[in-house]
């Protein structure tokens, strides 16, 4: 009767337990169950199944039978209690699966040995307690704090009428230059003194006191670190209380976005338009005057206007079309700076219509067998934005480049060229100073010696005339160069020119024929000199499997002319129009071994049509040159001529 008893309180026991509780047999490997609470039983299936003397797999066929019966012999074996906390069981049975969320539930369970008399473990005592709600509202709130710390704005949740931080995101302890660990449970006035005396507190207080959320762009404050106003985009909302609350607030999530330096720009930008509106008629005058040219844009790309420089840099017309000025620059066929052609499609003013500064895209525009010949251009340009911060337009500006970049290129190749042309004669006076020093040494003949001096002597003179060059190079683009103008007889001139070079050249014999005994020109003599030695050197120089250079003198309508013809390697039909440019030489000749610095036939150009005269060349390429000059004749003599 007393053993009776005993069991019946042993079930009530048992059906008062919170947890659930199974009581299995642990002498063979099926772990009957011996038995169970209510409790325990309405975790897995319906409250009336009979669990009672059936084995643990066949009574909770779940997806983690297997893995919990190896726990169950590791308790026997062992004899040591096993504990688990957010254990995972997935339900197998419908009526379960449809209670919980994926047919998922999580235990904290404990499963203890009961040993028999003889010390060995008999029976195990399961007692589980179901963590599902738990387990996931704390999931939940780790997967929210994540969110918050993610979300790209300030975000900070206020506890109490002293609006302590419970909660801050990085990027709002970022705002306050703070770490979010220094902000928790502290008021946030404590953390940030502006607010005190701001209409923020005020605000926050109202929402805690009320439930009425607010919000408020560009909500302004002062910094009491830099005395200078901030401005944040702002949002409170109130946060309801704990379940049984009447719907209390329970605490404020304050939402910011620092706006400072937007709104500074907005207002500088907004204080640039109210002075330029002020100075339209100044601007408009300025950029009218400009030598850039000057293109304004709506958000298309279209062109609303358009000064004189930039319609004349692009070949437009007055009446100028609402085209985009992308395709005007197309119309011009251009090609990257680098000389690689625009991509199909592509749009070099994109990008500034987008909103992104264009600083300087170079441009290769026209091309030789086009009007203008091939240009380059420069083209910058930055967006114009409205007060609300839309594009509503762009700005850009084309500068003519052609001759900075030709500048550019004329530089590297004088640098390159006097490198070489100094260096050679250089090396060569050192080399044979040495040698006349060692034959002096040695008593070696006079002629020997004599030789070498020679040598340095011709060197010293290519070094003189290629600092003559340069200084009348220079001279003449600054406008500095000396002309005496005055009446005198070419013909005796051009004789001692003639003369004078006949000396040098053993391998060329200079032919002079004069149309007539004598004529009378109006230049500089010294000059006009200058330009036949030029002519008649490279007419020497350029023709080194020839023996001959003609000369010939004549009269033309008004002007002496003198031709001088060679036979020599000629000049490119191509390279003609740029032959009288300073530092050019033409490709024959620099890869020909020639040496120069291609100032020569710049300087007699500069002479001839400072004297009143013409230059110009006929030749063709391994079959002479002849170059053609004119100086007109002097006042008496023309009279006589006609």
């Amino acid at each position: 009767m007393a053993r009776r008893h005993g069991a019946e309180a042993w079930r009530q026991l048992l059906d008062h337990v919170a947890e659930g509780v199974v009581l299995l047999d642990a002498t063979d490997d099926h772990f009957t169950v011996l038995e169970t609470n209510g409790r325990y039983q309405h975790l897995l299936s319906d409250p009336g199944r009979q669990l009672a003397g059936r084995p643990w797999r066949e009574a909770f066929p779940a997806a983690e039978g297997q893995g919990i019966l190896d726990i169950f012999r590791r308790v026997r074996d062992g004899g040591e209690p096993f504990a688990a906390r957010d254990f995972v069981y997935r339900h197998l049975l419908p009526s379960r699966r449809a209670l919980v969320e994926d047919g998922v539930s999580y235990w904290d369970w404990q499963c203890l040995p009961l040993r028999g008399e003889g010390g060995a473990v008999e029976q195990l005592l399961l007692i589980v307690t179901d963590v599902t709600e738990r387990h996931r509202q704390e999931r939940g709130r780790i997967l929210n704090l994540q969110i918050v710390e993610q979300i790209p704005i300030g975000i900070a949740v206020l506890t109490g009428p002293r609006h302590a931080v419970t909660l801050a995101n990085p990027r709002f302890a970022a705002l306050l230059d703070v770490e979010p660990a220094a902000l928790t449970d502290r008021p946030l006035v404590a953390a940030l003194p502006e607010f005190a005396a701001a209409d923020l507190a005020v605000v926050l207080d109202r929402v805690y006191r009320t439930g009425e959320p607010f919000a408020e762009d560009n909500f302004a404050f002062q910094s009491t670190a830099t005395d200078e106003a901030r401005f944040w985009n702002c949002a409170v909302i109130p946060l309801p209380g704990l379940p049984g609350g009447a719907g209390e607030v329970a605490g404020l999530m304050l939402m910011v976005a620092d706006t400072t330096a937007h709104v500074r720009a907005r207002r500088t930008v907004e204080e640039l338009a109210l002075a330029a509106q002020r100075r339209a008629g100044q601007l408009e005058a300025i950029i009218g005057s400009m030598i850039d040219g000057v293109f304004i844009l709506d958000a298309q790309g279209l062109v609303l206007e358009a000064n004189e420089a930039g319609m004349r840099l692009l070949g437009l017309s007055a009446a100028v079309r609402a085209e985009r000025l992308s395709e005007y620059l197309l119309a011009l066929h251009p090609s990257h700076g680098d000389g690689r052609p625009l991509e199909p499609g592509e749009d070099i003013l994109a990008g500034v219509l987008a909103g992104r500064t264009l600083p300087d895209e170079q441009l290769l525009v026209g091309g030789a067998d086009r009007p203008g010949g091939e240009r380059v251009v420069s083209l910058s340009g930055a967006p114009v934005r409205e007060a609300n911060g839309r594009i509503s337009g762009a700005v850009v500006l084309v500068r003519d480049i052609t001759a900075q970049k030709r500048a550019e290129q004329e530089k590297d190749a004088f640098l390159s060229l006097i490198s070489h042309e100094v260096k050679s004669p250089l090396t060569s006076i050192k080399g044979f100073s040495q040698l006349a020093r060692r034959a002096a040494e040695q008593g070696q003949p006079g002629e020997r010696i004599v030789r070498h001096l020679g040598v340095i002597e011709q060197q010293v003179g290519r070094i003189a005339r290629l600092v003559s060059d340069l200084s009348d190079a220079a001279r003449l683009q600054k406008g500095t160069l000396q002309q005496e103008p005055t009446d005198f007889d070419l013909v005796p001139l051009v004789q001692s020119a003639v003369e004078q070079q006949q000396v040098t050249t053993s391998s060329h014999t200079l032919r002079l024929e004069l149309a007539e005994p004598s004529l009378p020109v109006h230049a500089d003599p010294t000059r006009l000199e200058q330009v036949l030695t030029n002519l008649l050197t490279n007419a020497i120089k350029y023709s080194p499997n020839a023996d001959q250079v003609t000369i010939r003198l004549d009269r033309q309508e008004g002007f002496a002319h003198l031709a001088v013809r060679d036979e020599g390697i000629g000049i490119p039909k191509a390279e003609q129009g740029q032959l009288f440019g300073r530092f050019y030489r033409a490709p024959n000749a620099a890869n020909g071994g020639f040496g120069g610095l291609g100032l020569g036939l710049f300087i007699t150009h500069e002479l001839v049509t400072r004297n009143g005269g013409r230059i110009w060349v006929e030749s063709e390429e391994d079959r002479g040159s002849t170059f053609h000059v004119t100086v007109p004749l002097a006042a008496g003599d023309v009279e006589r001529g006609a």
